[in-house]
Order: structure tokens, then sequence, then C-alpha cells
């Protein structure tokens, strides 16, 4: 519009104005609404702007009740908590009473007392960007004081979702209770709860919240019993996905009353820390027990706490079938584990945790997904045991030269493929990937008997490839079903058309590409957003909103979700 005439632009504006309005008086065209902070909300301008967009969606909604059921109001806010005034109060009362999804981020506008007093005094206002450099995280005094101002039921709430990040990430002993008339006041129409943080949430008891189907309780207490597990489940017949984060899980016996939860299908459970002499596996085991073989999937994510690693033989501790994957992926030092009904996410340092050692692990891999410097061949033998069923390998691969970020050195696979005496038996293999690293390239290869040197990633040889399957790899096929380079920006043979058609001759679709690989790609997005204790490394701070939970595959809910309908 800019370069339009000013006549134009002024009957631009005059009609935009007049289908606002027409818009807002009929309402029966309406499906969904969905209200957004896109900047979050730190002063009373701003919130009395807000809440009148909500008083005129909730005169939309009243306006479709006769016709229809109630407009679905979903609300998105990130606000500031530390100074809250009764103008926000007064929007959060009207957001709440007609919303029926309901997500909450807050935040802290303080400003140093080293800042200049006018400075100070703008920081309330409305200056683009400025409330970005001045954020920090709330403390668990401000999250009550935020908790308790919101004053009205919620009647029509159907999923809730907090991030209730504190400062200092310390874990807080106290659980805060929230308020019993956020969580749906006498109705029974709350259906889901995501909550979320190092601030410890409590819902004040299960009975009253029989309708649940999903409850993903993050900041729970660090030790719970069986039996309070077991009381939960009793007290929610309809859950059908249930996450927690465990620390310490007391066995009170075996309770007469516990039953199987057929409708339980999806457990996530984060175990931190955990020893293995306190019972890792019980955790499992006992949702192995309350829940159907036939419908469950379990999900189990080992977290390092802090700076002492996790033991890797944590994940070989797991009850059958938890340490016997179909599908394995072992990159950026994480490993994924996968199996038809359940998923094991756990650290590995490549070079202190070898985990391909174990050959009953290689009896049902089908699918294998590995960085390069796992890739080692002692004394000229093949790098793992057998792998009889495996039909997809792909591997990270990493510049070709320069030093290993522990101070050594690594040969890699196309160094090693020289040196092999005996390949890797892979008699079902049909597929090969080989890829750079989309996440930083951060470890090296040395430049000794490779065909081309590079720092940066990105250039390739073809004839390395073509040596490399020849005499790194054994299979059946006479030829590959396919060959995919990903992530390549040149090709440094000295014959390049020779070097193809040479490599293309080993399958029967050769795809290379400039493009990152997808699987790599999101792999790299799993282990970046892994959540923990340490708030300041964690919480979301660059961007108002939410972030999926690390690697746990649960729903974090946007305002396009909304619109779209891609809701549970």
């Amino acid at each position: 519009m800019i370069y339009l005439p000013v006549v134009d632009r002024i009957a631009v504006s005059c009609t935009c104005k007049l289908l606002r309005a027409r818009s807002l008086a009929m309402g029966e065209l309406w499906s969904k609404v969905a209200i957004q902070t896109s900047f979050p909300v730190f002063n009373d301008r701003r919130a009395a702007m807000l809440q009148s967009r909500a008083a005129q969606l909730a005169t939309a909604c009243t306006l479709l009740q006769r016709p229809r059921p109630t407009l679905p109001t979903y609300f998105l806010g990130s606000m500031d908590i530390s100074n809250w005034s009764q103008a926000m109060t007064q929007l959060m009362g009207t957001v709440v009473e007609h919303a029926t999804l309901l997500c909450l981020h807050a935040f802290v506008l303080r400003v140093p007392s080293r800042f200049d007093t006018h400075l100070r005094e703008f920081a309330t206002t409305d200056i683009p960007g400025l409330y970005s450099l001045l954020r920090l995280l709330p403390r668990e005094e401000d999250w009550m004081r935020f908790l308790s101002s919101i004053m009205l039921p919620a009647p029509r709430l159907e999923t809730l979702q907090v991030a209730a990040w504190v400062y200092p990430s310390n874990r807080i002993s106290n659980a805060v209770v929230l308020p019993r008339y956020l969580l749906g006041g006498v109705s029974n129409s709350l259906n889901r709860v995501i909550l979320r943080g190092n601030l410890c949430l409590s819902l004040g008891g299960y009975p009253a919240f029989s309708s649940l189907t999903m409850f993903d309780w993050i900041p729970c207490p660090a030790t719970i019993s069986t039996h309070q597990i077991d009381d939960m489940l009793l007290h929610m017949p309809l859950l059908e996905v249930l996450g927690l984060r465990i620390e310490l899980l007391v066995d009170d016996g075996h309770d007469a009353n516990a039953r199987v939860h057929r409708r339980l299908r999806s457990v996530l459970l984060e175990l931190d820390d955990i020893d293995p002499d306190d019972n890792t596996t019980l955790p499992v085991r006992l949702f192995q027990e309350r829940t159907a073989p036939e419908t469950r999937y379990i999900s189990v994510d080992l977290i390092r706490d802090g700076l002492s690693p996790h033991p890797f033989g944590a994940w070989k501790d797991l009850p059958e079938p938890l340490c016997n994957p179909e599908s394995l992926h072992i990159v950026n030092g994480h490993l994924f584990a996968y199996g038809p009904q359940w998923r094991v996410v756990a650290p590995c340092a490549a070079r202190n945790d070898p985990p391909l050692a174990d050959a009953d692990m290689f009896k049902h891999l089908v699918a294998l997904t590995l960085s390069e410097q796992l890739w080692e061949c002692a004394s000229g033998a093949a790098p793992f045991p057998d792998a009889p069923y495996l039909r997809r390998l792909c591997i990270e691969i990493f510049p070709c030269c320069g030093p290993w970020r522990a101070g050594g050195e690594t040969e890699g696979i196309f160094v090693a493929a020289a040196q092999m005496e005996t390949p890797w038996r892979t008699p079902a293999l049909e597929e090969l990937e080989l890829g750079f690293s989309p996440a930083g390239l951060t470890c090296f290869r040395i430049r000794v008997g490779c065909t081309v040197s590079c720092r940066d990633g990105g250039v390739l040889a073809l004839s390395d490839v073509s040596l490399f399957v020849r005499s790194s790899l054994v299979f059946d096929l006479d030829r590959l079903k396919r060959i995919s380079l990903t992530g390549v920006r040149a090709i440094a043979d000295d014959e390049p058309g020779d070097a193809y058609l040479d490599l293309h001759s080993l399958t029967e679709d050769l795809n290379i590409t400039s493009t990152w690989s997808n699987e790599l790609v999101d792999l790299g997005r799993k282990w970046q957003w892994r959540m923990s204790d340490d708030a300041d490394a964690s919480a979301p701070t660059a961007e108002p909103g939410f972030h999926a939970g690390g690697t746990r595959p649960l729903p974090v809910f946007t305002a396009e979700d909304g619109l779209l309908g891609n809701f549970l």
C-alpha cells in the first residue's frame, strides 16, 4: 500500500474498519477465535487494548450461543507479572471466562538500578524490542500473586497450558496449587492440562478432575510413591496421556485395588538422575502392569542431572522390550531408541560410553542413524556386530580436516574404508544416506588418506563414497535401492563424471542434494530443546511462546493449531 495515493489508502482503511465491524456483528460466520499476544503485555495500555478485543470476541460468542454451541476461544498470552495491576486482572478475568484453551507464559520486566532514570520510565512504555532486553524469569511469589489474581471461574476451559519457570532455577520444594476456579470450576469440561517449568504446580487433589484425558505434569514432586500414582489413575478414569518427571519412586507395595487402565495409551516418563541401585526399572514396570499391552506406548527419557553423567548402562537395565530397539539414532550426544510401542532417550557420550558393542542389540535393528565419530574400526575389523535385518543406514559426516574436539584426531568413515579388512555384514541393507551435520560443524576428520580436504563441510568426493560402499559394507543385493548424499555444496573429484557413473552403478537411485537431511534436522531439534532444571538455559526467553519439552513428543498448542483444528 505504500505506493498508493493518500486518498486510496484512506479508502482501504475505511473498508477494513467496516469489514471488521460487520464481521463482529455477523458472528454466525465464525467457527473459531484465537486471541494471541503477539507482543507481550507489560503495561496497562496494552492490557486495556487486548481487553477490548476480548470483550468484542465475548460478544460474538454470546451471539453464537443461540444457533449453535459456544464458539471455541483460544488465548495464548505472554505477560509481565512483576507489577500486576487492576487492568491486567480485568483482562485475565474477561479472557478466562470465555476461553476454551488457555496458554500462559509469564516473565518479569525488571530494570537494573544502574539504568538511567529516563530509561526506567520508558521501560513501562510501548518501545518495540526493549522488553526483550529487560525480561527475566519470575520468582515464586510473582507466580503466586499472579495465579491468585484470576478470580473468575473458567466454565468453558478445555485445555490449560502453563509454563511456570522461576528464578532461582533450583527446584522449589513446596508445590504451588493452581486456583480451582482456573481448573474448570464446578464444570467437567477441562480435559487437557499441560504443566511445564521448574516451579512445582499442583492440582490440589485428583477427585475433582475425573474428566481429564491428558495430564502432562513435568514439574511434579521429585519424590512420588506408587500409591500416589495409583490414586491418580483411580480418580482419572478417562486419562489417555500421562507425563511425569520422577527423581525417586517410592515402592509402597502392591495395591490390591490397582487395576489395568485400558484407556491409558501413552505414558511419558522423565527419569531424572536415577541411580540403577535405586530401581531405574521400577517406574517402567509399574506402568507396564497398569496399562494394556495391546494399546500402550511408553516413552522413557533418561536425564543427565548437571555435570554428573548418567550411566549409559541404565538403558540396558530397563525391562524388556525397551532395551532391544528396531530403530536406533545416536547423534549430538543423545541416543534415541524406538520399538513398535516404546521409545527411550538417553545421554550418550560417544567416546566414553560406546553403545554399539552389544551383539544382542543388533539382532532386531532395522534402521540405524549415527554420527561419524562412532565409526571406529580397530585393526581393520568391522565396526559393529552383524545386523541381519538392518535396512537403512544414515551416517552424519563432518568436515575432512582439523583437530578433534577433545584434542585428539579421528579417522572418519572414508579414511577407515581404505584400511578396513573385514567389512560390516548387513545382508538386508537397502538404503544408505550420508549427510553433513546441519547443527553446527564442531568436529572433524584428519586429511590423511582422504580425497578432499575442507573445514567448512559440504564438500564431498564421490570416489570416497564408492570406496566406502565397496570396502565397508556387505549386503545381499546386487545394488542398493537408494543412496542419498545430503548437505553437499560441491563435488571434489578430479573426474566428477566418471565418479558419478561409478557411484551410480552401486545403486538404483542416486540422490545428491545441497539441502539438509530431514532426519538429521529433526534429531537436531529434539536434542536442542531438551528441558532440564537449568531454567536459564532451557526456558524460552528469547521469544514469547512455548516450545516442545525437549525430546518429549507432547503437543504444545499455538494459535495456528487452534485455527486449523490440530488439537487432540
